[in-house]
């Protein structure tokens, strides 16, 4: 389990900006049984965090969101090949809030998200490439992609590509699943997560999740992170630079400082 809290005060700061504080917790937990035959991995990777900033309109912003389980079955043929099923679940705990600059110079509040809209479930069968701990990845001809929109304002705008007044999606197609954690130099680790898929109706247009965190532990309890998420989702419609929405991609970073827990 990690967590980590920072906090600015300022007071009469010429260079301004504005006092905040923040929190995140989050649990990564493996359940590995690895046999003659067969290799069972399940992940549980479930993270939340807030922000408040002072002197702002909507002072208390979330910064962090996600319920990701996945497992993983391996029967294996040699070494390091097998035939696998794998089940990924996603979705958020809290309701996602989007802030928009105003006519009169303020700000506008919509929500944008919920528990289990969206929400992802995706198996997939294919061939998998285990070596020990460090690096997976399944090979999957076949993958089902469903998307669960369960919330009656987002499912009647046909948000997250879902038919206006509906609230689940499937489509088939081939998936990647990719992961690799490695202690790389003493007390650094490397942990990265790589997903695409693709429908077969729409074999060129990509779905990619990557997942990068770099971890330098300190001691036993702290350690210092940098993590980045990159997603690009043609039926994701979001803010774009220019102006209106549609697909883009959605980049999150962050830096902490953190407290290890064993559990």
């Amino acid at each position: 389990m990690l967590g980590n809290i920072s906090g600015v005060s300022l007071n009469n700061w010429s260079a301004g900006g504005s006092s905040s504080i923040s929190y995140e917790i989050g649990l990564l937990y493996n359940i590995n049984r690895d046999t003659k035959i067969s290799l069972w991995k399940t992940q549980f990777d479930l993270g939340y965090g807030r922000t408040y900033l002072q002197d702002t309109e909507f002072p208390n912003r979330k910064s962090q969101d996600r319920l990701i389980i996945n497992t993983n079955y391996t029967y294996k043929l040699t070494k390091h090949w097998g035939v696998a099923a794998l089940v990924n679940f996603q979705t958020q705990f809290d309701t996602g809030v989007q802030f928009t600059d105003n006519d009169t110079g303020g700000l506008d509040e919509k929500e944008i998200s919920y528990f289990m809209a969206p929400a992802y479930l995706t198996p997939s069968i294919g061939m998998q490439y285990n070596k020990g701990e460090e690096l997976s990845i399944l090979l999957a001809p076949v993958a089902g992609k469903m998307t669960f929109v369960l919330s009656d304002t987002l499912s009647n705008q046909g948000a997250y590509g879902v038919k206006e007044g509906k609230k689940f999606r499937s489509e088939i197609g081939p998936n990647i699943y990719a992961t690799y954690n490695k202690e790389v130099l003493k007390n650094t680790v490397i942990n990265t997560t790589l997903i695409l898929f693709a429908d077969y109706k729409r074999i060129s247009e990509i779905d990619v999740n990557w997942k990068f965190d770099l971890v330098l532990k300190v001691n036993e309890y702290f350690n210092t992170s940098f993590g980045t998420q990159l997603i690009y989702d043609e039926d994701i419609d979001v803010p774009r630079d220019e102006g209106g929405l549609g697909p883009a991609l959605q980049a999150r970073f962050a830096l902490s400082i953190g407290i290890n827990l064993g559990i």
